[in-house]
């Protein structure tokens, strides 16, 4: 369906995503007028037109936003929302530092200048961090629906999900990437992330919304699991016989691709980067 310019898929009772707000899906649940929000995009401009749509035309008060980590694709449309915004403590902690770091002025600069498109979406830019915070987890309460918040880490040690458990579905961020070739960039964590995926897989659900690609079952769950597991056995042993790093990020190109896609040379080279970066900086 659209709603104005916006994609959106209704999967099931309560919960919409939307698809073409610029970076990872948006996701909705909707009930008796009210909106609950997981993520908010990577363009603030798109984040208000969608903010307008839910209030103005639906009719609906925005109770909550939920940031499930704080990579700017889930955060930087934080600005367009004015309502209250929950994250993992860590997810905070981490979108406070970023103006002075990673999110500098400089940073940002260099971005706009490699994608033109992004000189309006970020004119006005404000790093919006949560108002509100949880350390492990929190339960609440949306129009009747229980719904718990739980840091996992991960994909980043902020990482958290928003389950579901009358609904039998999980909104996971980029615990899980569908139909796309998945990504874990140098501050994720691959053991904690096959521990969050194997954790995913014992809840008791049926539907699972990522981040980024559509919605999904079990299935995809185990192709995960296998796909950083291989990554990260194969990546332990050969450090474990002294292969030089270069080497070892050179075999680990040809193995253990992600079954089922599409094969992503420049995603897969990044992930090996990843999972080689965070045991060779454990073992020196």
């Amino acid at each position: 369906m659209r709603w104005d310019n916006f994609e959106v898929e209704k999967l099931k009772d309560i919960f919409y995503v939307v698809r073409n707000t610029g970076g990872a899906n948006i996701c909705l649940c909707l009930k008796n007028d009210s909106a609950l929000v997981v993520d908010s995009g990577y363009l603030p401009k798109a984040s208000a037109a969608l903010n307008d749509y839910l209030r103005k035309s639906l009719g609906c008060e925005i109770k909550l936003l939920f940031n499930t980590h704080y990579h700017a694709d889930h955060t930087f449309g934080n600005q367009s929302f004015d309502c209250p915004i929950l994250s993992s403590e860590a997810c905070r902690r981490q979108m406070e530092k970023g103006p002075s770091s990673f999110w500098s002025p400089a940073e940002i600069a260099e971005a706009m200048e490699e994608d033109p498109d992004l000189r309006t979406e970020w004119k006005e830019l404000r790093i919006t961090p949560p108002t509100m915070t949880f350390a492990e987890k929190k339960e609440y309460d949306f129009e009747g629906i229980e719904v718990v918040f739980q840091k996992v880490g991960g994909h980043t040690e902020c990482s958290s999900m928003a389950v579901f458990p009358g609904y039998e579905t999980v909104i996971t961020g980029d615990l899980i990437f569908s139909g796309v070739y998945p990504t874990l960039l140098r501050d994720g964590n691959p053991a904690e992330l096959v521990k969050a995926l194997k954790d995913l897989a014992r809840i008791e659900a049926d539907m699972y919304i990522p981040g980024h690609g559509a919605s999904c079952g079990h299935d995809i769950l185990y192709d995960l699991i296998d796909y950083w597991s291989c990554l990260i056995v194969q990546c332990t042993e050969l450090m474990d016989s002294g292969m030089p790093r270069s080497e070892i990020q050179q075999l680990l190109e040809t193995r253990c691709r992600m079954r089922a896609l599409e094969y992503d040379e420049r995603k897969h080279t990044r992930n090996i980067d990843s999972v080689v970066d965070f045991f060779w900086t454990r073992m020196v």
